[in-house]
């Protein structure tokens, strides 16, 4: 009767163990499933922002570009008070 008892507490035991490992399985999948989510929603989000960084560097180098033109090196340019031009 013992060996049965223990055979029986054996068995129950394994099931235990099996049905814990599945769900560690299971969780183990869900989390590699996760983290091969963020990880496309991080590559998309950096692809994003080095378009905007792209985009920046474009608007800075028209700016840059337009401020020189403005003020063309070598021009002088000189300030008239009212005042003064009509003496």
């Amino acid at each position: 009767m013992a060996i049965i008892d223990a055979e029986q507490c054996g068995e129950v035991g394994l099931k235990d163990t099996n049905a814990k490992l599945q769900d560690l399985k299971a969780a183990l999948q869900q989390a590699k499933e996760d983290l091969a989510r963020l990880l496309k929603e991080y590559q998309e989000l950096m692809n994003v922002k080095l378009a905007l960084d792209i985009e920046i560097a474009t608007y800075r180098t028209l700016l840059e570009g337009l401020r020189d033109a403005a003020n063309p090196p070598g021009e002088l340019r000189f300030l008239c008070n009212s005042d003064a031009t009509r003496n």
